[in-house]
């Protein structure tokens, strides 16, 4: 089965009702292999087996559903994907951290709730994330005085704070300079 889910990944017009079933064996390494296939195919059956796959209780299942997610459900999974910020695992955690960042700015409405959680984890990703798809820097050249952005330097941290800052403080510059 897990042979069959990776030697099919290649070819989206075959077996994806077939994939989608084995989203739902009984070996973890079957439903990854699974879910990853389906990470290439648009549509509704596999955006709803890659979604559910986000709470199965193997970790390595679920590092490849936020993969998948983010690429056949896009923004429709990032409420689901940023809940994944505070996963126990690291590799989860990272694994959502890149599949929101491939959603770009889009994926800011799920992101603003994390800010608030009581997971230092979920809250400091959020922020990373944050900053990566230019949120933080835009916040901080066009509304420094954002109640946004104040939450975003206090989930991310001094760093994330003093390295927005930089980058801002270079690009006004850039600015000063073209406008003179």
């Amino acid at each position: 089965r897990f042979w069959g889910a990776t030697l099919i990944a290649p070819y989206e017009a075959l077996g994806e009702i077939d994939l989608v079933n084995l989203t739902r064996d009984e070996d973890p390494n079957v439903r990854a292999a699974a879910v990853e296939a389906l990470g290439h195919r648009p549509g509704g059956h596999a955006a709803e087996a890659t979604v559910a796959l986000l709470e199965d209780p193997a970790w390595f299942v679920r590092v490849h559903a936020a993969r998948a997610a983010g690429q056949v459900a896009g923004v429709d999974a990032a409420p689901a994907i940023a809940r994944m910020l505070g996963d126990e695992r690291w590799w989860v955690r990272t694994a959502a951290k890149d599949a929101l960042e491939g959603l770009g700015r889009a994926a800011v409405p799920a992101l603003v709730p994390v800010l608030s959680s009581p997971d230092g984890f979920a809250r400091n990703g959020a922020a990373e994330v944050l900053q990566d798809v230019g949120l933080v820097d835009h916040l901080a050249l066009e509304e420094p005085q954002s109640p946004l952005l104040a939450r975003i330097y206090e989930a991310g941290g001094p760093k994330l704070r003093e390295a927005a800052e930089e980058r801002t403080a270079r690009e006004r510059r850039i600015r000063e300079e073209k406008a003179a």
